[in-house]
């Protein structure tokens, strides 16, 4: 199974859109990307981003408008077991263990999620998604 973990912060919306539409704003176009992604991979969605605590329900609503669904989450910690945050890449890799993947990707505007293992696709927040990285998003995920 190929996955696909998706942020929403950076992006699917970037500063712009917050600023324009609300911090709760899904860029549409922006997700088409990311249809584009699944569609070529036939890749699972699981969603990483601090979203799936509180705004889970937007993030599907804005998915399911282009045929997407969210296939898992990664964990959520405790903010204060071991009076540490937790990297996005510690829960990335806590999902990992827990399951099986043929090949993954990461996509997020944080280096924080980085597991170093040539999945991270690094976004540039002030833009989002766009087709460059979509691209090698497939690429990676069909090689």
């Amino acid at each position: 199974m190929k996955i696909l973990f998706l942020d929403i912060d950076g992006v699917l919306n970037t500063p712009r859109t917050a600023q324009l539409f609300g911090n709760q704003f899904i860029n549409p176009f922006l997700v088409e990307f990311v249809a584009q992604i699944v569609a070529a991979t036939d890749a699972k969605i699981i969603l990483s981003s601090n979203w799936r605590i509180d705004e889970k329900e937007l993030v599907e609503e804005a998915l399911s408008k282009h045929d997407l669904e969210i296939f898992d989450c990664t964990p959520i910690f405790d903010p204060y077991e071991l009076n540490a945050f937790h990297p996005r890449s510690l829960e990335i890799q806590m999902w990992l263990d827990d399951n099986e993947a043929e090949k993954f990707a990461i996509i997020d505007d944080d280096p924080k999620a980085d597991l170093k293992e040539g999945s991270f696709f690094q976004v540039d927040e002030t833009v989002g998604l766009n087709a460059g990285i979509t691209e090698r998003v497939i690429n990676h995920l069909n090689a």
